[in-house]
Parts: C-alpha cells; structure tokens; sequence
C-alpha cells in the first residue's frame, strides 16, 4: 500500500513540521497575527461564560477544542496548536496516498507554503 520511500520521506516532512513548529514556539513567544490572542482569551474564558462555545465571533469549534489546552497556558495551547497542525499534514498525506498521486509527501510539505499553517 505505501512505498517505503514514501513513507521515509512522509516522516522526514513531519518530523520537520513539528521541529519548525516548537521552534516557532520558543523564538516567537508573541503570535504573528494580532486576532488569535482575542480568541485564545475567548477559550480560556469560555468555561466562565460558555456562550463563547456558541458565539459566532468567538469561532465556536476552535473555542470547543482549545478550551482545556488554553485552561492550562498559551505555550500548552500553541504546542496543541502544533500538534493538530502535524496531524493535518498527517492526513494531506494520507489523502494523497489514497488518490495515487505520485510523490505524495509533497502534499504535506506544500502546507507550509501557506502562511496561517503555523
């Protein structure tokens, strides 16, 4: 089913996802687009006022899912945030795989061409 070159190189692109990603953790404490701090306040809170669950503003599902990991600080949050970022990479690849595409680890490295992947 998958090509042992494949595969190696698959892992090389995710190992090197989540490396980029805790890097970017450590170097940048700060967030490069000023909106996310807003929301990572609206999660934190949601389990004082849980209409931030179902607040179209406060973006419900990303409200939902960060709700315990910004509970417990803004670096667990952004290395959550890292780890659901690998797993979409995961899946790209996955995907790519499914449909046959030759050299299907591109897929996944292609995710860091856009610029909110991270």
């Amino acid at each position: 089913m998958f090509k042992t070159h494949d595969i190696r190189n698959a892992t090389l692109v995710l190992g090197l996802m989540a490396l980029l990603g805790v890097a970017l953790v450590f170097l940048f404490p700060g967030s490069p687009e000023q909106d996310s701090g807003y929301h990572f306040e609206m999660a934190r809170a949601a389990w004082h006022q849980p209409e931030f669950l179902v607040k179209v503003w406060a973006r419900p599902f990303y409200t939902t899912v960060f709700a315990i990991p910004s509970a417990l600080g803004l670096d667990i949050a952004r290395f959550f945030a890292v780890a659901i970022g690998v797993g979409v990479a995961w899946q790209t690849w996955r995907l790519a795989v499914d449909l046959k595409l030759d050299r299907a680890w591109i897929a996944a490295l292609l995710l860091l061409a856009q610029p909110s992947f991270f």
